[in-house]
């Protein structure tokens, strides 16, 4: 079993390609976010507006065009591809704007629609090939997208379980035409079988988990099951029958989940990670494990508590955080290990007895919120992390068991936070406050002669915003 270690400084694996002023991103970097078409063209979009990238070659990333958006400074804005078009839409504070990006050095704002649900943030989903639901503070608003160069306004559905303070979200039920609203007084059902006529199905599932300024999750873990995720605990629904969801029952003792405050998108996100019959939630105090074998008697059969786990002083250092304990458990290819990124740095889960967690590894940043667990890309073996002060750090990850510092390196567009990207084999582009920045990977095992890879890390992508 490995123990948590500080971090050294050492030779960059990194170098810097370029800097491009978007003049679409505010301080607020965290708010940016990259959403990449195709092997030539990457949309960036902020507080003021959609910056259209040309990134067909990667030591060259130049801006064509950029067109402005009803986006917000305080919230997210959030693009959304329409399927076998050139259409995005662009889910702000104060409405939907679609964009054509056909020719994309002469992209153009469409249309402008305001859906009369929004208030601070907002998602939308896209639910088949006619219908796309957005989601806000005061329901839901149902688009008409099957002529993606016509995208219509249909239909206004008011949720009573959606709240202002609260991470509304949107979980569709499969082969069905069933979608599961999760907000913060609760989760409510609606069926847009009819587009223009979508309707309430169950206009309230009490699950007794969510509260109205948290930010509760819905996750489908097979065709009869998902999992409601909120500060209070979790609830486990059957959703065997679409038009008839039932809760089955509610696990509050899971250990880790923070009732004080509802901050669940800090928390771990609400996110699930399922292996086999078991459910892993990341938590403010630790992880649990749920065994769901059989949903109706799902039950915690393990705590991993982060101020327990080895009895290292790091340990509870690198998981605990009060806001920023970290991401969803990811697991590694070769099904043992699970990584989690904390506030101070990322830890590697030994799964080998799912229920039996042990603490394997960890690698402690000595600034307070100092590593981003939403902005990490993976590369060759290799984890690339933005972390507080403008760094970006490489990790070695090709053995779980023994993380390792393989370089940092300073960028220059940070302020207020940041995410990272992988936008071709060996180059990374970073969109922070200040604008986007690329560099250019230098492979750290050159660089270190470290051993040859023992495991692979999952092609590369950046934790969407969630």
């Amino acid at each position: 079993m490995g123990c948590a270690g500080s971090v050294e400084s050492q030779p960059p694996p990194l170098e810097p390609v370029k800097k491009i002023d978007t003049g679409v991103l505010a301080k607020h970097g965290a708010l940016g976010q990259l959403t990449i078409i195709d092997s030539k063209t990457a949309l960036v979009v902020g507080q003021y507006g959609v910056c259209v990238l040309d990134v067909s070659d990667p030591n060259d990333v130049r801006c064509l065009t950029k067109v402005k958006v009803a986006g917000s400074r305080e919230f997210a804005s959030r693009i959304t591809l329409l399927p076998n078009s050139t259409i995005a839409l662009v889910t702000g504070s104060y409405g939907v704007d679609i964009l054509d990006y056909a020719d994309p050095a002469h992209t153009k704002k469409v249309t402008h629609i305001d859906p009369g649900v929004i208030d601070q943030e907002a998602r939308t989903v896209i639910a088949d090939h006619r219908t796309a639901l957005v989601v806000g503070a005061f329901g839901v608003e149902i688009l008409d997208i099957s002529d993606p160069n016509n995208v219509r306004w249909l239909a206004k559905v008011k949720m009573g379980v959606c709240t202002r303070m609260s991470s509304n979200r949107i979980t569709l039920i499969p082969n069905s035409t069933i979608a599961i609203v999760t907000g913060g007084d609760g989760v409510a059902t609606l069926d847009y079988g009819d587009p223009v006529n979508t309707k309430h199905v169950q206009a309230m599932i009490d699950t007794d988990v969510l509260t109205k300024s948290g930010s509760g999750r819905t996750t489908v873990i097979d065709s009869t099951t998902a999992l409601v995720v909120g500060n209070r605990g979790v609830c486990v629904l059957n959703i065997s029958d679409p038009s008839n969801v039932q809760k089955l029952v509610k696990i509050d003792n899971t250990g880790v989940l923070s009732r004080e405050h509802a901050h669940t998108s800090h928390h771990g996100d609400g996110r699930v990670t399922v292996v086999g019959t078991r459910a892993i939630i990341v938590g403010k105090e630790g992880l649990a494990v749920l065994d769901l074998s059989e949903p109706a008697n799902a039950k915690k059969v393990a705590n991993l508590m982060w101020g327990e786990t080895t009895g290292k002083a790091n340990a509870k250092k690198i998981g605990w955080d009060y806001y920023y304990v970290g991401g969803p458990l990811t697991l590694m290819p070769d099904g043992r290990y699970g990584l989690i990124m904390g506030g101070h740095g990322p830890f590697v889960i030994d799964l080998l007895d799912i229920d039996q967690p042990v603490w394997a590894h960890g690698l402690s940043f000595d600034l307070v919120h100092d590593c981003n667990p939403y902005s990490t890309v993976f590369i060759d073996g290799y984890a690339y992390v933005l972390r507080g002060e403008n760094t970006v750090s490489c990790l070695d990850m090709r053995n779980p068991a023994s993380l390792a510092h393989a370089g940092e390196l300073k960028y220059d567009v940070g302020y207020g936070g940041g995410r990272i990207y992988q936008i071709a084999e060996k180059h990374v582009l970073i969109v922070g406050g200040l604008g986007v920045q690329v560099m250019k990977i230098t492979p750290p095992g050159e660089a270190t002669a470290m051993p040859a890879a023992t495991a692979t890390m999952p092609a590369a992508t950046a934790a969407a915003m969630p």
